[in-house]
Formats: structure tokens, sequence, C-alpha cells
């Protein structure tokens, strides 16, 4: 193991260990812990699902985390769901955690994710060509600014590792610049928007640009799963990464362990839980658009989609954990 792994993990577990799966002061089961990263939607949606396991009398507690370090957390028992699993992102994680036992996989959503450049539509006549990704080798200095050095900048979030190798391997001349969450990234683009500025970001739908603005993902050259293993298989036959990103991924679920044991019940439930892509959607419309609150986005979509809450979480057994 490396060292700086193994530190990581020591802090990690050194951070979190309040929350780690132990009896509560009654015996119990410890509170079930949900993640939270740094986009709207998964946010607002965890609160959703957090407020009815907790009408079930069921201690629930949120913990703040990032992409990168919930993997770890998740395994040890720390933190037991993740509701937003975005492939292009999260796959090769997910698939090393879920192929060793690590974690459990709860199954995937309805809705399809797509991660990927993504500028509004006005840039279309500031660069010919667009949305093919190949303009951009000649526009380039069109998203250029003051310390970019000549280089185009890409806004972006922290979670995606795959953008500087799809900026080398398509030799793009392109910097990335990247921002703690997604708020930053909004507020970059709607100043740019306002001037009618030219400017690129990694955007993903479902998302709330999907229906208050206008504007179209990159064309990069359709994904294969070849295109992240074999150096030959693309237009650059020295490189990986010479291909945009999924354009339909899987958005899937996860759980710990210890959620199964504790909570089986739950478990059940929670692999029925099913999102469409409008649901994703108006979790983030709300915050972003609608100005509310986590937790008052969380409560006005509860009474948008209460049917469906109803019917993902209406099991028998919910009459026995309340019992307990």
């Amino acid at each position: 193991m490396r060292p700086k792994l193994l530190i990581f993990q020591l802090m990690l577990i050194c951070f979190l260990s309040p929350l780690a799966a132990a009896p509560d002061n009654n015996g119990g089961p410890a509170p079930v812990v949900i993640a939270l990263n740094n986009w709207t939607s998964q946010r607002v949606l965890s609160h959703v699902i957090g407020s009815v396991i907790a009408q079930q009398g069921i201690e629930v507690r949120y913990q703040e985390v990032a992409v990168a370090d919930q993997w770890g957390a998740l395994s040890k028992n720390i933190i037991d769901l993740q509701l937003e699993v975005w492939q292009e992102s999260m796959s090769e994680e997910f698939a090393s955690f879920v192929n060793r036992g690590l974690i459990l996989d709860l199954g995937a959503h309805q809705a399809k994710g797509r991660e990927e450049w993504w500028y509004p539509d006005y840039v279309e006549n500031l660069c010919p060509g667009l949305p093919d990704w190949q303009a951009l080798r000649d526009c380039f200095t069109l998203f250029s600014t003051s310390s970019s050095q000549g280089k185009g900048v890409l806004y972006a979030g922290p979670w995606d590792r795959y953008i500087g190798p799809r900026i080398r391997a398509l030799k793009l001349n392109f910097i990335i610049k990247r921002f703690d969450d997604d708020h930053a990234i909004w507020r970059m683009l709607r100043q740019a928007i306002a001037r009618e500025h030219p400017i690129v970001i990694y955007n993903w739908t479902p998302n709330w640009t999907d229906s208050r603005l206008s504007g179209k993902f990159i064309d990069f050259p359709p994904f294969h799963d070849d295109c992240y293993t074999r150096k030959g298989w693309g237009g650059n036959p020295g490189m990986l990464m010479d291909c945009g990103a999924p354009v339909a991924g899987w958005i899937k679920k996860v759980a710990s362990r210890r959620f199964k044991k504790f909570y089986p019940c739950l478990y059940q439930a929670l692999g029925k839980v099913d999102f469409t892509p409008e649901m994703i959607a108006d979790a983030s419309v709300l915050v972003v658009v609608d100005n509310l609150s986590e937790s008052e986005a969380a409560s006005r979509w509860r009474t948008l989609y209460a049917k469906q809450l109803q019917s993902w979480f209406d099991l028998a057994c919910f009459g026995e954990v309340k019992r307990k």
C-alpha cells in the first residue's frame, strides 16, 4: 500500500469515526448516514430520502464528503448511502468496490446521465463549427483569459478525472479551471451569459440548465469502453481518452454492507427508488433557480413527487421497523 494512501485512510477513519457502525446508547444500530457531495441535485435528493427514512423513526445524519473520499467511507460502514453515482465520473471506483464486495449496488435510476463540455447557444455565432469538437481547435483563444497564457479555459468542478487526459489525447489547447462545487460554475456561467461572453463549462444532464438555458454539449468522438483502455482504439493511437463521455450513462445508488444488515426493509425500499430525469433536474432547479435552501427544496420536492415517494416506501416491513 502506498504511504500517502495509508495516511489518507487513517485520517478519514479518525475524522469520521463518530459516525462509524456501532450500537447506539440503547443498544440499537447507529443512525443511517447519507453522503452529501458538492452538487445540488445530489444534496437535495439526499435530504428528501433522509427525511422519509426519519419518518420511520430512524435517526438520520448527513456527512459532507468529497466524491473521491466517499468510497472508503462507504466500504468501512462510516457512510451508508450515496444516491447519485454517475458513470462518467465514478464508474471506476464503483466497479472496484462493488466487485470486491466492499459496497452494495442498489441499482440504477431510469434517468440517464451525460457529463460533458457545454456552452450557451450564442457561442456558436462566435465559434463556427460548434458543436463539433474540432471547432475548438480553431477558436480556443475565444475562451482564454488574462491568466491562461493564450489557452482556452474550461470551467469545471472537482469530479471528473478524465478531462485532462481527454484534452491531451485530442490535442486541445485548453486548461481547466476547477471550482469546489457547482454553485461557483453557475456564477461564472451567469456572468458570461449576461455579457454574451464566450464560455465553455463542464456540465451535466439531468440538471437545471436542461429547461432554463439554451445550450449544447460538445460532440466529441463517440464514447466506447475501449477508448478508456486501448491506446490504439481511437484517432490518437498513442493515447487513451481520445473520445467523449457516455451520452446516456447510468446513474446508480450504492449502500454500505452495514445498511443492509441493520435495515433490510430500508434496503429493499432504496432498491425501488427510481429517479426520472425530471426529478433530478427539479431538485437542482428548486435551489439554483428558485433560490430555496436545500431543506426547503427537499420539502417542495416531496410535495411534487409525493405519489412516487409513497410507492417506493409502501412496504409492509415498515410496520415492523416502527414497532421495534
